[in-house]
């Protein structure tokens, strides 16, 4: 296969790769030429979805990693180095929405949302700058998967946004530390999407999801729930020389939810 696309021959880990905005994403990446590193918890399912890109095994990695676990989390480094010799670029993905009452969560709960949404961002991020700055050329490009929740929030949510704002601010932090080194950082934001989240949205409205969808489109000015793939097309453009003069950037890819003052019921 004759690699083209934005993206041409780029080395891409993505986490969290095998559901919702993951998934879409390392089916964009692949189209435009990537050798995409599909990791998940899931790992069959990974190498499965590896399997099926266009190019197959032979140009792309399915693995298996928990992003919690910092022996999986340098095994699949070492993998990526063994298979292609460098990486390009980095998309934190993996994460967990969480929604209670906020004196029903306890500590445990507090500091596991943060190891999944927060550690494991500095420590991927922290291993793939390491080789990014060891590698010939140097450089690379790192894209966050944050939240809506950044600048506003829910009731029963606070946790979550703690964590997605803290990530934000993580972004912010590496792109003034090593944009002058040709590393790049910046973070995609999504609103409302159609993936596993939407179905226990749907299931507040008791399992009504055409009421559900009336209720949000009402409140969403672009009139819609957002596709996955409406996503990837921005990590994509994120990852790509089209935005190279883009670094610490928080893009908010959410149907202008965020900028609407007053909801309409």
């Amino acid at each position: 296969m004759n690699a083209s696309g934005e993206l041409k021959d780029k080395v891409i880990l993505v986490t969290g790769a095998t559901r919702g905005i993951g998934e879409a994403i390392v089916h964009v990446l692949a189209r435009e030429g990537a050798h995409v590193v599909a990791s998940s918890i899931e790992a069959q399912r990974a190498t499965e979805l590896a399997a099926t890109l266009p190019g197959g095994e032979k140009r792309h990695l399915g693995l298996e990693l928990d992003v919690t676990d910092e022996a999986q989390r340098a095994r699949a480094f070492d993998l990526i180095q063994g298979r292609f010799g460098r990486l390009d670029g980095l998309v934190n993905n993996a994460g967990a929405n969480f929604s209670k009452p906020f004196t029903e969560t306890t500590l445990g709960q507090w500091r596991r949302l943060f190891d999944i949404n927060l550690d494991s961002v500095f420590d991927l991020s922290r291993r793939a700058i390491d080789l990014f700055l060891a590698q010939a050329p140097q450089g690379g490009s790192i894209v966050n998967v944050s939240s809506v929740h950044t600048l506003a929030t829910l009731p029963g949510a606070a946790p979550y946004a703690a964590t997605k704002g803290a990530m934000n601010m993580l972004t912010k932090g590496l792109a003034t530390e090593f944009s002058s080194r040709n590393i790049r950082v910046n973070a995609v934001a999504p609103g409302l999407v159609k993936t596993e989240v939407w179905k226990s949205i749907v299931d507040d409205f008791g399992g009504d999801e055409e009421a559900c969808l009336c209720y949000w489109r009402k409140n969403i000015p672009a009139g819609d729930i957002i596709a996955p793939e409406a996503i990837a097309e921005v990590v994509s453009f994120a990852l790509s020389d089209r935005a190279r003069a883009m670094s610490g950037s928080i893009l908010y890819v959410d149907g202008g939810m965020t900028s609407q003052l007053i909801a309409t019921r």
